[in-house]
């Protein structure tokens, strides 16, 4: 019997509303079929699965990431499990719920075997890959940090390869996570969100380089190391994109079928939308970028640590707009949320997550966080619920 417990603790002092979140996974290991059951039997129903079966069907949304997870961390020959899952680490919340099965469960998988001598970038690397699988154009940024993330500081990760950088972030301050109560489910909202955005990014770039350059890109980034360029002059570029809402009809030279071809139900988004928007997404990504190069660049100042944080607090706003009006992934819930916090005390506040729903992360001093949080208590949390 084996036992294996990740805490969703932040790397930095943070408050939560709900104390600290858990996914807890116990593993059974022998026999020829993987046996998975959650304590909440009545809410998440038991599934067995066979040992070879490559592309099952879930009855349950996690047991896809357990699932990707026991196929991330099998370094041999499989062998039949049972797993016994629990957790409070609220659903489809933008608080890496799924990052926190999927590794947990890898972890685990490679814990029965005795496995520790196993390249760590690698291990990552295989996370991200199944839990695209399980069906989710995820980045890769919750799977790495869960593995690699060290407390008291924070992670500068890029990927490409995947590289991390510690990054002391101002003392005398809290991230204050807070969850919205309203869900935002990625598998069941591929087409229209999500896995849209991946496209649109990726149209994007192919409108950029169209005419000019033959060579395929799958990130901006490798389109900007390819050019050599900064963000202001990957901006510039951009201004090749047509502006607004393209229809579909107006794509097809693109050959959108092979384009996305790499991006999970590629297929259900193409078949779900009759236009895309790349060159807002696009921008989003541009600026969003050069805000976390910005954000990495206070914290390493000289500066005092109240400068640091009013300024990390406005690059925190300043994203949070673009992500509701240029990617267009904030919601009602979160635009209230957020702007709450800064009216309260907060130095910036913006979505945490995928969006659509889910949390917002808040820049709080330390001396004013229980005042706040009583604060967005009495005027959220009482009226939503």
């Amino acid at each position: 019997m084996y036992f294996l417990q990740i805490n969703q603790k932040a790397y930095w002092r943070t408050y939560r509303l709900y104390g600290l979140w858990k996914c807890v996974i116990v593993f059974s290991i022998g026999g020829d079929q993987i046996e998975i059951q959650h304590l909440d039997k009545d809410k998440f129903p038991t599934q067995i699965l066979g040992l070879e079966e490559q592309q099952p069907q879930f009855v349950n949304n996690y047991i896809k990431f357990i699932w990707a997870g026991y196929q991330a961390g099998f370094q041999g020959i499989k062998q039949g499990f049972k797993a016994l899952v629990s957790g409070n680490v609220p659903l489809e919340s933008g608080l890496s719920s799924s990052a926190a099965l999927t590794v947990a469960s890898a972890k685990l998988t490679l814990q029965v075997q005795g496995s520790q001598d196993v390249n760590l970038l690698e291990f990552i690397q295989k996370i991200i890959y199944f839990e695209r699988k399980a069906g989710t154009a995820c980045g890769g940024m919750d799977q790495t940090i869960s593995v690699i993330g060290k407390e008291g500081c924070a992670q500068y990760i890029t990927f490409n390869p995947i590289q991390s950088q510690e990054v002391q972030l101002p003392k005398g301050y809290s991230f204050i996570i807070a969850n919205s109560l309203t869900p935002s489910p990625k598998l069941e909202t591929l087409g229209k969100r999500y896995n849209k955005r991946v496209c649109e990014c990726l149209i994007g770039i192919r409108l950029i380089t169209q005419g000019h350059i033959d060579q395929q890109f799958k990130t901006l980034r490798e389109l900007q190391q390819h050019l050599n360029y900064d963000h202001n002059q990957l901006f510039e570029l951009a201004q090749r994109i047509p502006k607004g809402e393209i229809p579909i009809k107006d794509l097809e030279h693109l050959d959108l079928v092979q384009l996305l071809s790499d991006v999970p139900y590629s297929d259900i988004v193409l078949s779900t939308n009759e236009s895309f928007n790349p060159y807002n997404r696009i921008i989003h990504v541009i600026q969003e970028s050069q805000r976390v190069l910005q954000f990495v660049e206070v914290c390493q100042s000289n500066d005092p640590d109240d400068q640091k944080a009013i300024k990390l607090g406005k690059l925190m706003n300043e994203s949070q707009d673009s992500c509701r009006d240029l990617y267009e992934c904030s919601s009602e819930q979160i635009d209230i949320l957020t702007k709450l916090a800064r009216q309260n005390g907060a130095l910036g506040s913006r979505l945490t997550g995928a969006g659509w729903g889910g949390g917002t992360v808040s820049l709080v001093p330390e001396q004013l966080a229980n005042d706040f949080i009583h604060i967005v208590i009495l005027n959220y949390y009482k009226i939503v619920s």
